[in-house]
């Protein structure tokens, strides 16, 4: 796997990044408008974590802190895509539904109640042209999460998911497969030659499992030669550790490049904050 990393400052310089990192793309999916579920304590509401969601006076601190992260993303990540040549594009957003809520409560009551995209959001979307909203595909209605993809859905499917391929015995031959009553363990052999663990299941599945189960769906539902990814800059380790995980079990054939944009997230107000020394980070699979 190649990888690049790069510093930007503003749409111009990213857009210019990726378009000399493309020499074609045919198929294309941007994940952006990534947002935060939040728990109102003082009502029992689940809302989203987007400004322009949050009307009460009362959660002015939590639209000053997170909220205006979400639509800036949204937008931004919509007039990136817009500008790169591509047949079929594809547009997705991730729900944060695990971090800020409280563990006796159900994270279903939000989607019971927000299933669709914010009317900022869907706005802004139809204002563009040949974007194709991607959701999710369940087996269970149970668990329908509407038009976003759910983190906490992303954790327990990449469980389900290595259980099967070690069922097939179709994870890499350097994969090391313990399993015993304590339960199913395996792990791989990382860049520097270190044993690394993949999955445990006596372990709840984390942030860079779930980034690696992600970019596993959107390439299974769109079969897309190109995936882009802005998400909060705080998460960068666990995206580029994610995204690395993606390449050695989940796409040790297909072709595939993968661009994360690590942006602002906190106290951001506007599209310069957003991207100030915005971090871009190019990953060529099997290419």
């Amino acid at each position: 796997m190649h990888t690049e990393s790069y510093f930007a400052n503003d749409e111009k310089n990213i857009l210019d990044i990726i378009k000399s990192n493309l020499a074609s793309c045919q198929s294309i999916a941007i994940q952006a408008g990534h947002f935060l579920v939040y728990y109102d304590h003082t009502e029992d509401l689940l809302l989203p974590g987007i400004a322009e969601e949050l009307k009460n006076p009362r959660y002015e601190i939590v639209k000053e802190e997170i909220g205006y992260f979400p639509l800036l993303s949204w937008k931004f990540g919509l007039d990136l895509i817009e500008k790169i040549n591509a047949q079929n594009k594809h547009v997705l957003v991730l729900a944060n539904d695990w971090q800020y809520i409280p563990k006796n409560i159900d994270r279903m009551r939000f989607y019971d109640k927000f299933s669709s995209l914010p009317n900022s959001y869907n706005d802004y979307l139809e204002s563009k042209q040949s974007l194709n909203l991607l959701k999710p595909v369940m087996d269970n209605n149970d668990l329908e999460t509407g038009d976003f993809f759910s983190e906490q859905t992303l954790r327990n499917e990449y469980g389900r998911h290595i259980k099967k391929l070690v069922k097939n015995k179709q994870l890499p031959e350097s994969a090391n497969i313990v399993k015993n009553n304590s339960g199913l363990t395996c792990n791989i052999i990382n860049s520097i030659g270190q044993r690394e663990e993949i999955y445990c299941s006596n372990k709840r599945e984390n942030c860079r499992q779930e980034v690696a189960e992600l970019l596993y769906q959107i390439k299974k539902m769109t079969g897309c030669d190109t995936i882009i990814n802005i998400y909060p800059k705080a998460c960068k380790e666990f995206v580029h550790a994610g995204t690395i995980l993606f390449g050695k079990i989940f796409c040790t054939k297909d072709t595939v490049k993968i661009i994360n944009i690590g942006c602002n997230s906190i106290q951001v107000e506007d599209r310069a904050d957003l991207l100030k020394n915005a971090l871009v980070q190019l990953y060529k699979i099997n290419i």
